[in-house]
């Protein structure tokens, strides 16, 4: 009972690189959660097996991947969430990012990004991640209190840095409108632009729904 492919998966933009989350994997701890991840030499050949990626420092029941995975366009970075990890409070949440240099196989660890001001049982990366197209910029939300986090960095080979946290993404767009933290947000490819599901809007009735979109999120 690994679930594999749970959420939803990538692929770079050539099509030679796909990845899914299989959250109830065992290979780090019960229910830990990993990344697989498949490459072919052509969009006219088969894919074949890479290998995985995990969280180094996860733990039992973390579900790594349940939310699905981004992956920037070069199919170098791959983000997904470990929603009930304990980083550092009992199931806080966090995000994963892995990285590859242009033209080497191997794919590292490079980040574990938390709300440095979270609490228990905030589930941040339960929907996922999104990602921009260089694999700089990050974004994903929290359940338990739904709050919006944005990360950002120069480059691969610099740090990610917190740059957005919003409190109410809504902004007073719609009074009827009801932010949850829950379903996959979706970044641009410039990261210029912030797409949100808000599931439980009443704007065009109970429960209608609505998707809702901030701009400038990652500049």
């Amino acid at each position: 009972y690994a679930y594999l492919g749970y959420g939803v998966p990538a692929v770079s933009d050539n099509g030679l690189i796909m990845a899914a989350g299989a959250y109830l994997h065992d290979y780090r701890a019960s229910d830990s959660g990993v990344v697989q991840v498949w490459t072919r030499s052509s969009t006219t050949s088969s894919f074949g097996y890479y290998g995985l990626l995990y969280d180094s420092s996860g733990g039992s029941s973390d579900n790594l991947g349940m939310g699905g995975v981004a992956m920037s366009s070069d199919g170098n970075t791959i983000v997904a969430g470990s929603h009930q990890s304990d980083s550092p409070y009992t199931y806080s949440g966090a995000v994963l990012v892995w990285d590859r240099q242009e033209g080497r196989s191997s794919y590292s660890q490079t980040a574990k990004l938390t709300d440095p001001q979270s609490s228990s049982y905030r589930y941040l990366g339960k929907a996922g991640a999104a990602l921009s197209a260089d694999g700089n910029v990050v974004a994903a939300s929290t359940t338990g209190t739904p709050i919006v986090l944005v990360w950002r960095r120069a480059s691969r080979s610099t740090s990610f840095v917190l740059i957005e946290r919003l409190y109410n993404p809504l902004n007073g767009v719609a009074s009827s409108g009801v932010f949850n933290g829950e379903g996959r947000m979706a970044l641009s490819g410039d990261a210029s632009i912030l797409a949100f599901p808000s599931p439980y809007d009443d704007e065009e009735g109970m429960d209608s729904g609505a998707v809702y979109v901030r701009y400038g999120v990652g500049e």
